[in-house]
């Protein structure tokens, strides 16, 4: 595309979606009725405009329910996706035009609805004998990887954790990874011993978003209900026998 100071031409936008955990794909530019862009919640999305020059204005309107963390003021924009709420979607609006023109003949609007979608259900987090090797896992193949999927465990049998109150989650075990295999002396659990063969911790798997985008996690997507493990034992018997 070319232009001038003396003549003016439409604008017209390409997008590569960068949509995490998807590859980039192109989107057309729609100015009438929006194109949607399906996304996981606490995703990372990158909108790309095409051509990328100096010799146009990108004004992008993202809204205030996404978080913008890079971009915005050129020919990019990336933001990341909050928990679905109960609408579940938010519209997305770039305008473009040659730098120094804004006549609406100059320019192309592109309108975007960002479609969000939940995560996975909960993992299995199930009891075991301290003996067996345990690993849990959170199967979830759509889950963005902008994403940290914690493990927590807490040895406060008596308080349940709440997602209001990090104080009660307990101990971080786990602090990015889908897979939990506790260690083989159960570290941060209440371990069962001879005289106490059985013992109750609580398991908190937790799915949280940097939104500061600084690498640290900051706010909770996906809470799961606290599970509360039943450790077990295993004896080694001996016998005394007494004959009269």
């Amino acid at each position: 595309m070319k232009f001038n100071s003396y003549v003016c031409v439409a604008v017209f936008a390409i997008f590569l979606a960068v949509v995490s955990p998807a590859l980039a794909e192109s989107i057309e530019c729609s100015s009438g009725t929006p194109t949607s862009i399906p996304v996981t919640e606490g995703a990372s999305v990158t909108l790309t405009a095409s051509p990328d020059s100096s010799e146009y204005t990108y004004d992008w309107n993202v809204g205030n329910a996404l978080t913008v963390t890079a971009g915005g003021d050129g020919n990019y924009v990336t933001f990341v996706v909050p928990a679905c709420d109960a609408t579940g979607d938010w519209d997305v609006q770039l305008v473009m035009n040659p730098t120094g023109n804004s006549a609406e003949a100059c320019k192309d609007t592109c309108l975007y609805t960002v479609k969000c979608g939940g995560l996975c259900g909960c993992p299995s987090i199930t009891d075991a004998c301290i003996a067996d090797s345990t690993t849990w896992t959170y199967d979830c193949s759509n889950s963005p990887e902008s994403l940290f999927y914690e493990w927590w465990v807490s040895t406060d049998a008596a308080t349940t954790p709440v997602v209001a109150n990090p104080l009660t989650w307990g101990t971080k075990q786990v602090a990015d990874d889908r897979v939990y295999t506790p260690s083989p002396t159960w570290t941060g659990f209440n371990v069962p011993t001879d005289i106490d063969p059985v013992t109750h911790t609580w398991v908190t798997f937790i799915v949280r978003q940097d939104t500061n985008h600084d690498g640290t996690p900051d706010k909770v997507i996906k809470f799961c209900p606290p599970e509360d493990v039943v450790l077990y034992f295993n004896p080694s018997t001996s016998m005394d026998s007494v004959i009269s």
